[in-house]
């Protein structure tokens, strides 16, 4: 009888997973797109906004996006009211007329420059945006039209996205933000507990592309405190000479300006959150 459940189970977990991704692959994108941007906001990797706590990846439904599918399909820019009552109170939404779903998402995602958090207010519109990381959201479902040649939609595509539950509140913060300190503060934790001495002991051994490599796979890179990370490898005696500079570089983080570390010729470009 156990393992008939246990089989019953995974079948069960297997469904789930399969039905919680839309089949279409640019929808499968513009899933990726909004959970990415959330987990960018929570892991400190998105500028402009403060970090989140907790954001939850949003999971895809078919009624959110069978509902958004019939607005899209319209081709006429407005909205509509989506009632999905034994489901949520409130459903939210979003649309956008567009030649590419990237640039449909990204004029969603950019209104952040519009908005302040701390005085939950807006400079032109942000609703986009704040529905994107709205907290309390925990499903989407998106639907996209091509209405090329539809005088009445001279956008391209037409792009509606429906969230449940719903945000935008008014008065309420779109997610519980955190400190930049938080950011970097479990790395930091992580190398004061290390045993210096136990260290120094091995680090003729030690190899430090090795190292470098372990770093990045626990993605802490970028995060660190830079002058700590400086103290540890000359502990290591791995530090023959180092060198920073400022300077522009690019990796895939992007194009930004940063600090460059180059140790024993290997270079280590790191993304900081400084303190305040």
């Amino acid at each position: 009888m156990s393992i008939l459940l246990l089989l019953l189970l995974l079948i069960y977990i297997k469904v789930n997973i399969v039905f919680s991704q839309p089949n279409d692959p640019q929808l499968q994108k513009l899933l990726q797109y909004h959970n990415d941007l959330r987990r960018n906001l929570t892991e400190c990797k998105f500028e402009g906004q403060p970090p989140a706590k907790y954001l939850p990846d949003l999971k895809w439904d078919n009624e959110l996006a069978s509902k958004a599918k019939d607005l899209a399909n319209e081709c006429y820019f407005h909205h509509n009211d989506v009632n999905l009552p034994h489901k949520w109170e409130y459903v939210g939404q979003n649309i956008a007329g567009y030649q590419t779903i990237e640039q449909a998402f990204d004029a969603w995602k950019d209104e952040y420059k519009e908005y302040n958090y701390y005085s939950m207010s807006c400079y032109g519109v942000c609703g986009h945006y704040t529905q994107l990381v709205w907290q309390n959201t925990t499903h989407v479902g998106c639907g996209i039209t091509n209405c090329t040649g539809n005088y009445g939609f001279p956008y391209g595509l037409s792009v509606v996205c429906n969230y449940g539950p719903g945000g935008n509140y008014e008065g309420r913060y779109p997610y519980e933000a955190k400190s930049q300190d938080e950011c970097y503060a479990v790395t930091t934790r992580l190398l004061n507990l290390l045993d210096v001495q136990l260290l120094l002991n091995v680090r003729k051994l030690l190899d430090v592309q090795l190292l470098l490599n372990v770093l990045e796979l626990l993605d802490v890179l970028k995060l660190l405190d830079v002058q700590l990370l400086l103290n540890v490898l000359k502990l290591l005696d791995v530090l023959e000479p180092y060198q920073l500079v400022n300077q522009t570089y690019q990796n895939k983080y992007q194009n930004q300006t940063g600090l460059h570390l180059s140790v024993h010729g290997v270079d280590l470009p790191i993304q900081i959150c400084y303190k305040e």
